[in-house]
């Protein structure tokens, strides 16, 4: 009888964790967790961007969160050049280029998995168009 208690609290407990894991659904762009999420997207582009320039958020397009080991982070963004030169400490204080030659805006879609206990971020997926 025992082990059948037991295979009943594990397989209730399983149950439970595939219900927390559900589908992504908007979110508010200033979400803090979103809001951190993207602030790592955009560090981790522009460390591999090849690119001299710093990049920027110039338009929220879609932000998404969904429940899995920790939370991820779906992120649709217009990201665009700006005057300043790699490395600098604040890409938020950086104006936009406006020469026509050298600004560029590009569209992307980011996904950040957060697992805030372990102080963990990853990035699952960085495309840009």
């Amino acid at each position: 009888m025992a082990k059948l208690h037991s295979l009943l609290a594990v397989l209730v407990l399983i149950a439970v964790s595939v219900k927390a894991h559900g589908g992504s659904k908007d979110v508010d762009a200033r979400d803090k967790g979103a809001q951190k999420a993207l602030e790592f997207a955009l560090q981790e582009y522009n460390k591999d961007s090849k690119d001299i320039y710093v990049n920027r958020v110039s338009k929220i397009h879609r932000v998404q969160k969904q429940t899995v080991t920790g939370m991820k982070y779906i992120i649709e963004v217009d990201i665009g050049r700006t005057e300043c030169r790699k490395p600098t400490s604040n890409p938020e204080d950086c104006a936009f280029h406006t020469d026509p030659y050298i600004s560029k805006t590009t569209f992307c879609h980011f996904e950040v998995i957060s697992i805030p206990w372990l102080k963990q971020k990853e990035m699952k997926e960085s495309k840009c168009y």
